[in-house]
């Protein structure tokens, strides 16, 4: 499970995948009705701006060595599914 206030905390990149879930989530289970067009759209900007913000930064790290490579893709198959949603929201 991903919490995004612990995230933000050991560095920039992994605080922005943190917010990059979080925010991925919110859109997909977020409000119903008449605020759900106008959040989703807000919600949706900053998804885009913390993607490219998470691209730049990603270019600039060296390259990753093929253990590490694995080993990402490992945590990241081991992690469960829609947890970053619920884990340290973010204030509406």
């Amino acid at each position: 499970m991903v919490i995004l206030s612990e995230e933000v905390r050991v560095g920039r990149l992994e605080g922005l995948r943190a917010l990059r879930d979080v925010l991925a989530g919110k859109i997909e289970h977020g409000p119903q009705g008449e605020k759900q067009v106008d959040q989703t759209a807000a919600l949706s900007r900053q998804l885009r701006d913390t993607l490219k913000e998470i691209a730049d930064l990603e270019k600039s790290l060296p390259k990753a060595s093929v253990v590490d490579d694995l080993a990402s893709r490992r945590r990241e198959r081991n992690s469960p599914a829609g947890d970053a949603t619920t884990a340290g929201s973010v204030p509406e």
